[in-house]
């Protein structure tokens, strides 16, 4: 059931598919199915949120939620479709930071993502983490940041390729930090350059840490600091780039749930009530977490705020080292 917001109930059942048809509640309509699309393919951690809070939800609305996976483009597929959908409420879909904060400033892109599609709420968020080959001898940030003014582009930096989160973090930091390093992108995805990281070939790297936990927790690689607005549960003596001195250095992977933009209001805080319902219940959080995130529900007004401050920060990092696709 969801409530409003003096806590009596709103709509339930089938009083929701009247909503999600005309706006206003009435009785008597048939139920049907809420789309939500994945724009990546079937298996993958942005799947695995989708099929995490995609259950609670239906269980609040009583509606079936299916997943719809829409791969291609680095996840622009997916959100075109959403872009492009009735404002019905009956399509929704997971957006994340690549193609609503990075891809549009690096190619043409079909949509505009203020204009075109209304932030429900964020899902889930996975920070990055700055781990370096142990024989490089960095302790610390500092330790790191020193070398590299003293030996401009002596050091570099592995990516899953150019534009990737991972390159971008890269960059992001370097121009903080004030540093030249030189970058190493692997067009066969992040597991290359990790391997590669692990074998001494390359000196450092920012993926996810659900990528490198296991490494870092063997000895394998070393945790320099991670990149969320704060510590990980996952290595909870590792500081924040903050806590070391770089509060701008905050680079995080991060999924939400969007619809298309004109979709009414009552329909979006109908389906905002559920979502976030579904994000406090354990089941799906302890789903989440196995997934090396973070359940991250917010506001509808929130997640727009997010959105962009995020395509502020990357804008500039990609005009700046000039990245194109």
């Amino acid at each position: 059931m969801v409530t409003n917001a003096s806590g009596g109930p709103l709509f339930t059942g089938l009083l929701l598919v009247s909503v999600l048809a005309t706006g206003q509640p009435a009785l008597a309509q048939e139920p049907r199915v809420i789309r939500l699309v994945v724009p990546f393919a079937a298996g993958g951690p942005a799947d695995a949120l989708a099929r995490a809070v995609g259950p609670g939800m239906s269980a609040t609305l009583g509606q079936s939620v299916v997943i719809d996976n829409r791969s291609g483009a680095g996840g622009v597929l997916g959100v075109e479709a959403v872009a492009k959908a009735p404002p019905d409420g009956a399509t929704i879909g997971l957006g994340g930071v690549g193609a609503m904060t990075v891809l549009p400033f690096m190619r043409p892109v079909s949509y505009d993502v203020l204009r075109d599609l209304a932030p429900i709420t964020l899902v889930g968020s996975n920070a990055g983490v700055l781990v370096t080959h142990p024989k490089r001898g960095f302790k610390t940030v500092a330790d790191l940041v020193l070398f590299a003014k003293a030996n401009p582009k002596k050091v570099n930096f592995a990516s899953a390729g150019s534009g990737t989160s991972i390159h971008l973090s890269g960059e992001l930091f370097a121009s903080v930090a004030g540093i030249q390093l030189v970058h190493v992108p692997y067009s066969k995805g992040a597991s290359q350059a990790i391997t590669d990281l692990l074998g001494g070939h390359v000196d450092i790297m920012l993926p996810e840490i659900s990528g490198v936990l296991e490494h870092i927790r063997s000895g394998a690689l070393v945790p320099l600091a991670v990149t969320g607005n704060k510590r990980s549960s996952h290595l909870p003596d590792v500081p924040t780039m903050g806590e070391v001195g770089y509060p701008k250095v905050v680079s995080e992977t991060w999924f939400g749930l969007i619809a298309p933009a004109k979709t009414p209001p009552a329909i979006l805080d109908v389906l905002h009530g559920a979502a976030t319902a579904a994000l406090k219940s354990p089941h799906v959080i302890k789903q989440i977490e196995l997934q090396g995130s973070v359940p991250a529900p917010t506001t509808q007004q929130e997640f727009r705020a997010l959105i962009v401050a995020e395509q502020a920060k990357w804008k500039l990092v990609i005009e700046s080292v000039g990245i194109k696709q």
